[in-house]
């Protein structure tokens, strides 16, 4: 941690290394290496490798996971991001950050019935979650906005769209309009 802080990256990477090769199972090293190289080398390809390598041995390595999610993000490869991000609900199911991103990336890649149940899920989880609220009426936007047929599911989303902007419209009522001034003042 001393050369990391000095910007040695290149000796730090190796007696990283070292620890390495004596205890391959250590899981806090294997972030730093990671960590490191993409610091040192800047290709993003061999980080990609190197974690992808490293979840082969370490399938439920959440922060992992992540880490190529979110690099996968950064670069626009949302269905590798989604797939990293569907591993981690695999290992915490409950968790509404990794819900709401699975449901943002459904909607982003034009899978909007996966993008609404998603979204379903997060309000069942927590019924005043705003994300998931405007996630559903933006969904059901995008989803029938261009159609002029009727589906069987539109008088459900239709209802479901109501529903979620009836609770935002109750939800907003609810803050002062002094807090609103406040925000708008301190912007």
């Amino acid at each position: 941690m001393v050369y990391e802080l000095k910007d040695k990256n290149d000796e730090a990477l190796c007696i990283y290394k070292n620890y390495i090769y004596n205890d391959p199972s250590d899981l806090l090293i294997r972030a730093k290496i990671v960590k490191l190289k993409k610091k040192v080398e800047g290709n993003i390809n061999n980080v990609i490798q190197i974690l992808n390598d490293h979840l082969k041995e370490f399938p439920v390595d959440v922060e992992a996971w992540h880490e190529l999610g979110e690099i996968y993000l950064k670069n626009c490869y949302y269905t590798y991001a989604l797939y990293c991000f569907e591993e981690i609900l695999i290992h915490a199911p409950k968790n509404l950050y990794y819900i709401l991103s699975c449901a943002e990336l459904h909607y982003t890649i034009s899978q909007y019935e996966l993008s609404s149940k998603y979204f379903c899920l997060s309000l069942k989880l927590q019924k005043n979650n705003l994300r998931a609220l405007w996630g559903i009426v933006l969904v059901n936007l995008s989803r029938y906005g261009n159609k002029k047929g009727k589906n069987l599911n539109d008088n459900v989303d239709v209802i479901l769209t109501k529903k979620c902007i009836d609770r935002l419209y109750n939800l907003y009522d609810k803050i002062p309009t002094f807090f609103i001034g406040t925000l708008y003042f301190n912007i």
